[in-house]
Parts: structure tokens; C-alpha cells; sequence
């Protein structure tokens, strides 16, 4: 990558997504139209953007060439958000509008399509995220774990309270030889 970001500015209202420059504060316009585009998510290898556009009338999740690309592939079906992306690149987590945490398996080559959407649990509304500002959750390098910001004393949409917290993660990650 090239040390970029995109990243999402609003002006007036509508929200476009940007590529910016942190060392000389440059943007210019990646995702710009008279709809909103939010929550940018870069995939690990630079190739791909996820963002949401309410395009449709209501926040969906696509998938375009990054940093330049016209053609997007539409990757949530009837409302999502807070896109993640898989260490591997090869998966798309989000936050679908009834609050079920989907992950879609994608066919990465010179486009990017859907080969398969799987529901893994509904989150509750704090995990959701706040509007469209992004996720309040990440997915671990290894794809097996969740990292999430959840309300205090509150269970998902079952019930559920089954919630881990790690108190000072930093020296935990050091013990299990992050870095």
C-alpha cells in the first residue's frame, strides 16, 4: 500500500468517500456521488474497497477496485453495514439490517463477486455501530474471533450475555507473541 487511507468526508449533508494524503493533507474523491458513501474498508492487499451507499434507498454494502475502479459489485442483499474484511481478503463481514452478522466468501480475481453468504449470530444495536460512522467491531488475522465493542450488561438479540472482556489486551497480545 501506499500509505494512503480512505476515508469518509462529509460536506453538506452528503458523504463521499475520499483517498487522503496524510503527509500532504491531499484528498481526492474515490466513491463521490449525490448519494452517501460510508464506512470504508481497504482490503489487505490495497486491491479492494468495501463501503455502504444508501444507492438503493437504504445502506447495502459494495465492492470496488481501489484506489480507481467504476464497476462495484454488490455484496449485501436488502441492507448492511460495517464492512470488515478477512485477513485473507477473501471474505467480507458485515452488520446486515436486522442485525445478523453475515460473512459473504468472495470470488477475488479482476472482479470481485459473491460466492456464498453465511449467518453467524444477530449482534445488538451498540455492536452495530452509531449511523453510518463504521463498526464497532473488527475481525481477528486468523478469522476466528471478533474483536467488539459492546454495551455494558447487555446481551445480543437472544438473550445472550456471553461476552469476553480483555483487560490490559496490550500485555496479553505480548504473553501470546503479538507484537
Amino acid at each position: 500500500m501506499d500509505g494512503t487511507l480512505a476515508v469518509t468526508l462529509a460536506s453538506g449533508g452528503n458523504a463521499d468517500i475520499v483517498r487522503a494524503d496524510p503527509a500532504s493533507g491531499n484528498t481526492t474523491p474515490v466513491v463521490a456521488s449525490r448519494f452517501g458513501e460510508a464506512g470504508a474498508a481497504i482490503s489487505p492487499d490495497g486491491r479492494w474497497l468495501a463501503y455502504m451507499s444508501n444507492e438503493s434507498g437504504r445502506p447495502d454494502v459494495y465492492v470496488r477496485a481501489y484506489p480507481a475502479g467504476d464497476r462495484r459489485a454488490a455484496i449485501s442483499i436488502n441492507g448492511a453495514k460495517s464492512p470488515r474484511w478477512s485477513q485473507g481478503g477473501d471474505e467480507l463481514f458485515y452488520i446486515r439490517a436486522d442485525g445478523e452478522l453475515v460473512v459473504a466468501a468472495l470470488d477475488v480475481g479482476e472482479r470481485v463477486s459473491v460466492r456464498e453468504r453465511t449467518e453467524l449470530f444477530p449482534v445488538g444495536p451498540f455492536e452495530m455501530g452509531q449511523a453510518d460512522a463504521g463498526a464497532t467491531y473488527d475481525v481477528d488475522p486468523a478469522g476466528d474471533k471478533l474483536l467488539a465493542i459492546v454495551e455494558a450488561g447487555t446481551g445480543d438479540t437472544t438473550g445472550r450475555r456471553n461476552r469476553v472482556v480483555v483487560f490490559n489486551v496490550f500485555e496479553e497480545l505480548k504473553e501470546r507473541g503479538g507484537r
